[in-house]
């Protein structure tokens, strides 16, 4: 018997929080050095005003918000350089 496993991505997660209390609505922009197509639990582009630290990957792949537990995940990434940038108003 011969089992077929495909791995589509990987997930990076994490955890927004101030002293040790969840945070809900931080903005998590994915920044990075390629495209990468069919990231799930994302939002394509930038958030209006948004403006990437210098030295960052050069492009700015999705954003989304922590929820209310203070969780964010991206999923079904490719192998490569990531920067995630939290943005809170």
């Amino acid at each position: 018997m011969q089992i077929q496993i495909i791995v589509s991505g990987y997930e990076v997660s994490g955890k927004v929080s101030s002293d040790q209390t969840p945070v809900e609505g931080v903005t998590l922009v994915l920044l990075g050095s390629a495209a990468v197509p069919g990231i799930k639990n994302c939002q394509p582009g930038k958030p209006e005003g948004f403006i990437p630290p210098a030295n960052s990957p050069p492009l700015t792949l999705c954003h989304q918000s922590s929820d209310k537990t203070g969780i964010f995940r991206f999923s079904n990434l490719t192998p490569g350089k990531y920067s995630i940038i939290p943005v809170y108003k």
